[in-house]
C-alpha cells in the first residue's frame, strides 16, 4: 500500500526506494534488543521522498535546529503495538526531520518528532515531541480521520519555513489522538497546550483506573473490593469532567 503516500500527503515527487534493515542498523549501531524488535515486527522499509527548499519552503537552520529537508518513510509492520518503540529508534538514528507511516493490514499510523541537536554532543540529537497518530484504515470513510488526513496534505501545512511545516504536522499528528480520547479531531493549534496538559491527565487517570481494576479482581474481600469501586467511579467521573471541558477548548 505504499502508494497511498501520494494520496495521504500529495507530495510533489514520489521517489520510492527499498531500505535494507541492516542499512538502519549500521547507522545507529543498534544493539541486539534493538536490532531483534526491528527484525522481528518490521517486514519492509521504504524510503519513499524527500520535501525540500525545491518546493518553495524555506530552510531553517540554527545551532540547535536543522530542519533543510523533510523524509518520509514508509515501514511495513509484521504484528501492531511495536509502532512507538520502533519510532523512537528510526528517528533517533535518522537525525533530520523525518515523517514515518507505520502501515499493518491497511492500517496506518503515522509519526513524527521534533528534534535538536545536542549542544554538548553535536554527533548526537535530543528528541523533544514525539507522536503517534490515531490508528487510521487507508479507506476510512470516518469523517473525523478524513479531515484529519485532508489537514496533513503538503498544501494545508504551513510554508513559512521547513521547521514551520514539520511543526504544525507535528501537532496536527498529536492532535489526532483525540479522535480516541473525545471523538473528535481538532484542528485548534492555538490551544494545543491546553488540549495536550488534558489528554495526558486523562491517559494518566485511565492507566490509574485498569491498575485498579485489576487489583480489585485479585482482592477476596468484599468490603475491599467496595472500597476500589468506590475509587474507580471517583476517577471515571472525573475523566468524564476532564473530557468534557477538553471538548471546550477543541
Amino acid at each position: 500500500m505504499i502508494e497511498c503516500v501520494d494520496d495521504i500527503f500529495e507530495l510533489p515527487k514520489i521517489k520510492e526506494r527499498y531500505l535494507a534493515k541492516t542499512k538502519i542498523y549500521e547507522m545507529g549501531n543498534l544493539n541486539s534488543r534493538e536490532k531483534k524488535l526491528i527484525s522481528k515486527k518490521v517486514e519492509r522499509i521504504y524510503f519513499v521522498s524527500t520535501f525540500n527548499k525545491a518546493f518553495g519552503v524555506p530552510e531553517y537552520k540554527t545551532e540547535e535546529k536543522i530542519y533543510t529537508e523533510i523524509n518520509f518513510i514508509w515501514v511495513e509492520m509484521r504484528i501492531k503495538n511495536f509502532n512507538k518503540s520502533i519510532a523512537k529508534i528510526f528517528q533517533t538514528v535518522i537525525p533530520k526531520p523525518l515523517v514515518l507511516v507505520f502501515d499493518y493490514q491497511d492500517e496506518i499510523q503515522i509519526n513524527t518528532a521534533l528534534k535538536r541537536v545536542n549542544l554538548s554532543d553535536k554527533s548526537k540529537i535530543v528528541i523533544e515531541d514525539l507522536n503517534l497518530s490515531h490508528p487510521i484504515e487507508i479507506f476510512s470513510k470516518n469523517k473525523e480521520e478524513k479531515e484529519f488526513l485532508n489537514s496533513i496534505k503538503i498544501n494545508n501545512l504551513s510554508y513559512v519555513d521547513l521547521y514551520e511545516m514539520y511543526k504544525e504536522l507535528n501537532q496536527k499528528v498529536f492532535l489526532s489522538q483525540l479522535i480516541d480520547v473525545i471523538g473528535i479531531y481538532s484542528k485548534n493549534i492555538e490551544n494545543i497546550s491546553e488540549i495536550r496538559s488534558k489528554v495526558y491527565l486523562i491517559k494518566e487517570k485511565e492507566k490509574v483506573v485498569k491498575k485498579l481494576k485489576r487489583k480489585k479482581k485479585r482482592k477476596k474481600d468484599f468490603s475491599d473490593e467496595m472500597k476500589i469501586h468506590i475509587k474507580v467511579v471517583e476517577i471515571e467521573k472525573e475523566i468524564k469532567n476532564i473530557k468534557k471541558k477538553l471538548r471546550g477548548v477543541c
